[in-house]
């Protein structure tokens, strides 16, 4: 306005002095504050992305762990486990800490499903029927070992599935009475060693149990509470290692008549 209202002969272009002007980019304060900008705005897009892949693990994937992940026309069978539970502070063990072919199986609690864990938190004392639904072959390799709850197995398959190892599989399993092994094929296992240390379990309380090729005895009855053990059903003409066999068992008898 000053200038439009100016006379000419007034206005001289060589005193007229031009403010300086700053170039915003250029601005190093601005720049700053641009910089903060983008960090910011990196780090929320981090929060965002962390907390997308915390529910996903919390929500997503553990309903996908619910479902069933094997497909039902490759079941080789299934195992009927009792289990005795006295108590409900803290969670039951299902499956020994050492057993590691759990992705072979699907666990059932009462007939109802729960996630393939090894341990289960069940709400009331008593007595529970739990089914573990087997996909392949099975290596029962340390499945129960040091499990005070489990009082019995009852093991059925419809398509004669193999049992390829032994070792531990009952160890320290002190309330178990009665194992039955019938429908699986345990003819090809190689390996007892501490099948059945530290129980009462002897082979007249498991049925269907071979042990026509079975190399590694060793251990096998070690610290067993048994007083009488029976074993009439032993066959021992391949096995390579009976050594502490029968390491500090209770026993007061042996049957060994054929």
């Amino acid at each position: 306005i000053y200038l439009k209202n100016m006379k000419d002969d007034d206005y001289e272009l060589n005193n007229f002095t031009e403010r300086p002007t700053v170039a915003l980019g250029n601005s190093p304060g601005t720049a700053k504050k641009i910089k903060c900008i983008i960090l910011l705005s990196i780090f929320a897009a981090l929060i965002i992305v962390g907390v997308l892949i915390l529910l996903y693990y919390l929500v997503i994937k553990k309903d996908n762990d619910d479902e069933p992940s094997h497909n039902p026309e490759e079941l080789v069978g299934e195992i009927i486990c009792l289990y005795d539970i006295k108590d409900i502070s803290k969670e039951t063990s299902l499956l020994g800490d050492n057993f590691g072919k759990l992705s072979s199986l699907e666990i059932y609690v009462d007939d109802k499903k729960v996630s393939r864990k090894k341990k289960h938190q069940f709400q009331k004392e008593g007595e529970y029927s739990v089914k573990f639904e087997v996909y392949e072959d099975l290596e029962m390799d340390y499945m129960y070992q040091n499990i005070s709850e489990l009082k019995s197995v009852f093991m059925n398959s419809t398509k004669n599935a193999n049992i390829t190892s032994m070792k531990s599989t009952f160890e320290n399993c002190e309330n178990i009475l009665k194992v039955d092994i019938v429908g699986f094929n345990s003819n090809n296992v190689e390996s007892m060693n501490n099948l059945f240390s530290g129980t009462n379990l002897t082979l007249s309380d498991v049925e269907g149990l071979s042990t026509n090729n079975v190399k590694d005895m060793s251990c096998m009855f070690a610290y067993s509470k048994a007083s009488i053990l029976d074993l009439t059903k032993l066959e021992t003409n391949r096995a390579t290692n009976m050594s502490y066999m029968f390491y500090k068992c209770s026993a007061t008898s042996l049957n060994l008549s054929t």
